[in-house]
């Protein structure tokens, strides 16, 4: 059955008769208008939500929804970083030795770029946007990473000249482990 069978139907049974007015045939075939729109955009409005849900299911394999657009829902891959994960808003990734935090994501035209903010102490900020290729997730050592670094420091002092001594090494992790102990 066609949408628009509803005007037909009434087109073909209401020629203008005698008592009738314009207007009220004008009315009658706007109503029947109005019903077809509405019954016209249930239906794009039934898909596009199909089509939304998939979406967004597909967001476990790195595919963002991006909003309606003229022609439905699209899809967009978010950007891969350096250590090749995806980057997605409010993950802290690195440029560098400085820790930033993804606050937005633009389309340049060629490809991603990544609007990163880096916080200071102060409350300050600054945003910079790099290419994805640049950044890398941040993960805050573990207690295994900094004994690890430590181990292999002091298996270095043995060595002249790569770390001064042994000493030096357990004082400078020491001072990590006590800065961790604060934080928590």
């Amino acid at each position: 059955m066609s949408i628009t069978d509803e005007l037909r139907s009434w087109a073909e049974g209401n020629t203008l008769r005698a008592g009738m007015s314009l207007r009220t045939a004008r009315d009658q075939a706007l109503a029947i208008a109005d019903h077809i729109d509405a019954e016209y955009e249930k239906v794009l409005d039934e898909r596009d939500s199909e089509r939304f849900n998939a979406l967004m299911d597909a967001r476990e394999d790195g595919v963002n929804a991006v909003l309606k657009g003229p022609e439905g829902f699209g899809l967009v891959k978010l950007p891969r970083g350096a250590d090749d994960e995806y980057i997605r808003i409010g993950d802290a990734v690195t440029c560098g030795a400085t820790v930033w935090t993804v606050t937005g994501l633009k389309f340049l035209g060629e490809g991603w770029g990544v609007c990163c903010t880096v916080y200071n102490e102060c409350g300050g900020s600054g945003t910079s946007v790099y290419p994805p290729s640049n950044l890398r997730h941040h993960r805050a050592p573990t207690v295994e990473d900094v004994l690890r670094e430590f181990a292999e420091k002091v298996i270095d002092s043995q060595i002249p000249s790569v770390h001064p001594t042994y000493e030096e090494a357990i004082a400078e992790y020491a001072a990590k482990l006590r800065l961790a102990g604060d934080a928590e």
